[in-house]
């Protein structure tokens, strides 16, 4: 730990800009704020926008894909409503979501710290957050694009101008502010932890947000290239990756790909360190193999890293680069079994409490089991022609989403308490948990089946045989809905109408609930 970690604790609260948490709502209070607990809550308040925009998108795709024919939306419409979805679920809403409002509210409690290293840097990394979400929204009012979520030029036909640059200008700009964010919670673990807090004392879920912005760091600067360079071309019309000036349309999956597959196991990491601390609360024990924890997450973020051919196609790559890409991948089940494994060692004989948190937790933890098993059929190089780009690859992708959102609402419900200070409905928390799982499941394993019959992903229309299918995921994305909406509900009146005090409701220890 830093030589200036004592000084930088003996701060006065004016100085790092700590507040108390709701005793001023004046706008500017909030708004100015270095209060990294508010920020969290500014940050969350953005990105469930962001997820409530892209849960909308993702709802009328469903209702065009009701029938087979394309009778609801037209063909650009239909690919420009995807890809608004794609780039606000994943760049304005995962990706943030763990590091921007569970790693901002706990990490300095965690380690016994007052407030972030860089406050001013946090408050900076939200308003570049609102900026890129205006540039998103404004590009879809002039008209929006036709790429997808990963900013393909070749998915659609029609790229106006501006609309394009706008888009691609507001990844670079939530790049940055990712970017800042991770180097703030870089640098608060390793300059702002108490004298106690060493190392091998560090809690899970900082160790997992601190990996994942290592993650971060390596992997969004890549991105950010490669958006400039697709700038660059279309402005300058200089052949990089458009093959018919010369350029290498690979080179940009190759760029855009090494963000993209290390940034999924970024998003994960951190919802895995959520699970662990649940976990170790409700079976009243620390977690069975606590100390290889850590190692396991780094091995994971590494193999991340070095494994992103796997979303290319095979084709595309020389035989070297696949087998290593596919080796890689498949090579990542053995971190995740040994978490997988201590975490089924530390449930053996313990005390058990079936608590709400818990709930969500073993849902996150069965999404997750479905999901790493699909990601290994998807490193068999053999079954790549089939499955590439197929309903295979998107239930795969619903599957993992799903998993780290379940583990977001375990950390929002064993949190709360020390959130608002107030207690939900119990009985409805775990009917909520119940409602999401059952539906998450039957929207996306059907997506396997139809994926594994040659089903593409972004297809607005489809042969008749496949309805029955697309019928029975939609049902599935409505009673996810309907669990969502009866969550927010109780949530809201815990806030709202609910006086009772919580303290520390499920006797938990660690720095987080000190003095609850």
């Amino acid at each position: 730990m830093s030589n200036n970690s004592a000084m930088m604790h003996g701060n006065t609260s004016e100085e790092n800009g700590i507040e108390d948490l709701y005793d001023d709502y004046t706008a500017k209070s909030w708004l100015l704020t270095f209060d990294h607990r508010r920020l969290a809550i500014l940050y969350f308040g953005s990105i469930l926008f962001f997820l409530l925009l892209g849960g909308l998108a993702a709802t009328v795709l469903r209702l065009e894909l009701l029938t087979p024919a394309a009778d609801l939306l037209s063909g650009s419409a239909f690919k420009k409503i995807y890809t608004f979805q794609g780039l606000g679920l994943i760049f304005f809403g995962l990706v943030p979501l763990m590091p921007a409002v569970f790693g901002n509210f706990l990490v300095p409690a965690m380690i016994g710290s007052p407030r972030m290293a860089l406050p001013r840097l946090n408050l900076l990394s939200w308003y570049l957050y609102l900026l890129a979400g205006a540039l998103l929204l404004f590009a879809g009012v002039l008209g929006g694009v036709e790429t997808g979520w990963t900013l393909d030029v070749y998915y659609g036909e029609n790229h106006a101008l501006l609309p394009f640059t706008l888009t691609a200008l507001s990844i670079i700009v939530v790049s940055f502010a990712s970017i800042l964010l991770a180097v703030n919670l870089i640098t608060t673990t390793h300059a702002m932890r108490a004298s106690e807090i060493t190392w091998s004392k560090l809690p899970l879920f900082v160790w997992s947000i601190y990996i994942a912005s290592l993650m971060a760091l390596i992997g969004t600067p890549v991105l950010v290239v490669a958006v400039l360079l697709l700038l660059t071309e279309t402005w300058l019309n200089v052949g990089i990756f458009a093959p018919q000036m010369g350029g290498d349309p690979i080179l940009y999956q190759h760029l855009f790909w090494f963000y993209g597959n290390q940034i999924t196991f970024a998003i994960g990491l951190p919802a895995v360190g959520i699970i662990l601390e649940i976990v170790a609360t409700f079976a009243r024990r620390p977690i069975f193999g606590r100390t290889l924890i850590p190692a396991a997450l780094a091995a994971i973020g590494y193999l991340a890293i070095v494994s992103w051919g796997v979303q290319i196609f095979p084709a595309d790559l020389s035989g070297p680069m696949a087998l290593l890409s596919s080796f890689f991948s498949m090579l990542m089940s053995l971190p995740i079994t040994m978490i997988g494994v201590s975490i089924a060692l530390t449930f053996y004989k313990a005390d058990l409490k079936f608590d709400s948190p818990m709930w969500f937790v073993f849902g996150s933890l069965g999404l997750i089991l479905i999901s790493v098993s699909s990601g290994l059929i998807l490193s068999v190089l053999a079954l790549s022609d089939q499955l590439y780009n197929t309903y295979f690859v998107a239930a795969h992708v619903n599957y993992a989403i799903t998993a780290v959102l379940m583990a977001g609402l375990a950390g929002l419900h064993f949190w709360w308490a020390t959130l608002t200070g107030r207690t939900y409905p119990e009985g409805l928390a775990k009917l909520a948990a119940c409602i999401v799982f059952v539906g998450a499941n039957l929207a996306f394993f059907v997506q396997f089946i139809v994926g594994y019959l040659g089903m593409p992903q972004d297809v607005q229309s489809y042969p008749a045989n496949y309805l029955v299918w697309q019928i029975a995921s939609t049902l599935g994305g409505s009673i996810m809905l309907i669990g969502t909406v009866l969550m927010g509900a109780y949530l809201l009146w815990s806030v709202v109408f609910n006086r009772q005090p919580a303290g520390n409701p499920w006797q938990a220890t660690g720095l987080v609930w000190k003095g609850r």
